[in-house]
């Protein structure tokens, strides 16, 4: 009986150095989630008639997001393409070096950033450096290591990049990220620049990419679009776009967003007013928007300074904003619905709150303005001043996003071991379809049924983040078994980023149906979500690898 060779140190320094590379990868990923709606808050936000500081809309923000999640994917999507390329050309180990010292960089510079353009520069930069680095990972270990731990290293390979996104929702945690306090969250993600040195000097070549390339002139890009690799490149795209497009149009990418705005600490009150038709002028935007004539005061008698709303003290706790759906100024005789949204960013208990504020009579009409929550508001018609009284208004859970996020990515871990273990039992093409049915189902259960932050919510989020990302599992495993040696890492490469391209495409049509739907995440989440149906059928067209060797 013939012993099984043991495994050498530099089959272990190859998987330590692609398993931080793709922890790093994680962290990367997680800290926009969890920074973005705080730096465009930061970097988009006015200065209104008062001297106070106002907010853009939530259908701004998420509008814009959407472009930045789009900016990422594209981005990693030509980095993937590029750098697999040159890892097929020049060498493994040192393309993945260079990938990872051109994310470290470009996440840093982040923390410069003065205008959403540059936010968005940087991250598009630092995404090249990461698609590079997860083909070439995942070659690297592929190739170095024996056959029979191929599952285990595919659910290894899926759980790292979950568990830096894991490490980087904990620091959210401890160390809440606010519009004040965002750019020290991109500080953090240049750290794993440290490794590109570790691997230049420690991580050995893939032998079996020597051997593939010796006397042959490789063309690895021009190989996978032609002849018998069409097939398998066009269906691995397929694959990957499914999983990226529900994980970056509706899960990891806008579910730290939502929940920011389920945490606590908002009372809302709705209601319509109608513009004057004899108004000669249209009602500018700003003005709508304006609290210049609205405060709060406390059951102590103290007023909310209207200059500074977005303190997080409890001197000044209470932050006045005015929501609308408008695009343009309001013109004579339309009907404007507003809300008037007050939130406490301060860490008391708000009792008996007083809100007032002035409808201004020379621009609406007194009789239009119609209150949908009548018993806590008094409506002086004669005068235009209104007054909400607020009995309990929770502190805003500014670490909720973290939570959610951290619970999403131990999810995440587990479901990156059980898709390949699930694939090496059942096969890969039932495992892929099951996976897609559960997506589905639970993305249906948290988007359609649940609005409320509470444990229910965060448990459900557990079994998303384990679903939708055990196909961070099964790609790993599955896309090494339908390219050969020799354009592997640029055929992984290539059918794994250009699932980004498409992803982006779904993180813009996320941004748009947030317009269509008033900035309602789980409307246009749920409908993102449906992508899982596609999977279901095209899975069936793909061939059968399990029990088969590597192509070399």
């Amino acid at each position: 009986m013939t012993k099984s060779p043991s495994l050498t140190r530099g089959q272990w320094f190859v998987l330590c150095a692609a398993f931080l590379g793709w922890m790093f990868d994680g962290v990367e990923m997680g800290l926009f989630p969890i920074a973005a709606r705080s730096a465009l808050h930061d970097l988009m936000s006015t200065v209104g008639p008062a001297g106070e500081r106002v907010f853009p809309a939530e259908a701004v923000v998420g509008g814009v997001y959407s472009y930045f999640v789009a900016a990422f994917l594209l981005g990693a999507a030509t980095g993937g393409i590029l750098f697999g390329w040159m890892g097929d050309r020049m060498g493994r180990v040192r393309t993945m070096a260079l990938s990872i010292g051109v994310y470290s960089l470009f996440t840093g510079l982040c923390a410069a950033a003065t205008a959403p353009w540059q936010l968005g520069i940087c991250r598009f930069l630092a995404a090249l450096g990461m698609g590079g680095e997860w083909a070439l990972g995942v070659a690297l270990v592929m190739e170095c290591w024996p056959e029979r731990f191929r599952p285990l290293l595919a659910g290894v390979i899926g759980a790292a990049a979950n568990i830096g996104l894991l490490c980087i929702s904990l620091l959210g945690v401890v160390i809440a990220v606010t519009p004040d306090q965002w750019r020290w969250i991109m500080v953090a993600g240049a750290v794993p620049g440290l490794l590109a040195i570790f691997i230049i000097f420690f991580i050995p070549e893939s032998q079996k990419w020597k051997e593939s390339v010796q006397g042959v002139a490789s063309r690895p890009l021009r190989e996978v679009f032609s002849g018998r690799l069409l097939r398998p490149t066009v269906l691995g795209i397929a694959f990957a776009s499914v999983a990226l497009i529900g994980t970056w149009g509706a899960v990891s990418a806008y579910l730290p967003l939502w929940t920011d705005q389920l945490a606590g600490g908002d009372a809302v009150l709705e209601y319509s007013v109608k513009v004057r038709e004899s108004l000669p002028e249209n009602v500018p935007l700003v003005d709508i928007e304006s609290v210049q004539n609205a405060r709060v005061v406390d059951q102590t008698g103290r007023t909310s300074d209207p200059a500074r709303p977005s303190v997080s003290s409890d001197t000044h706790p209470y932050q006045l904003r005015k929501k609308h759906g408008l695009k343009a100024d309001a013109q004579p005789g339309e009907t404007i619905a507003l809300r008037l949204v007050v939130t406490n960013n301060g860490h008391v208990l708000g009792k008996n709150l007083r809100v007032e504020d002035t409808v201004p009579l020379d621009r609406f009409e007194p009789k239009s303005v119609i209150f949908r929550d009548t018993q806590s508001v008094h409506f002086d018609s004669a005068t235009g001043r209104m007054t909400w009284t607020i009995k309990l208004l929770k502190p805003k859970n500014q670490r909720a996003k973290a939570w959610v996020q951290s619970v999403l990515a131990i999810g995440a871990i587990l479901g990156c071991f059980a898709g390949p273990l699930l694939a090496n039992r059942l096969g890969r093409r039932p495992a892929y379809f099951l996976l897609c049915v559960g997506s589905l189902l639970s993305c249906m259960v948290l988007f359609g049924l649940l609005d409320t932050y509470n444990w229910a919510f965060v448990a459900v989020v557990g079994v998303v983040g384990l679903l939708t990302a055990s196909f961070y599992g099964w790609l790993p495993l599955y896309l090494p078994e339908i390219f050969p040696t020799r354009v592997r890492a640029t055929g992984q490469g290539v059918a794994f980023n250009s699932g980004r391209i498409l992803a982006a495409v779904g993180a813009l049509t996320t941004g748009q149906l947030l317009g269509l739907f008033d900035g309602s995440y789980p409307h246009a989440c749920v409908t993102i979500s449906l992508v899982y149906l596609v999977g279901m059928a095209l899975i069936w067209l793909a061939p059968e690898t399990r029990g088969k060797p590597l192509p070399e």
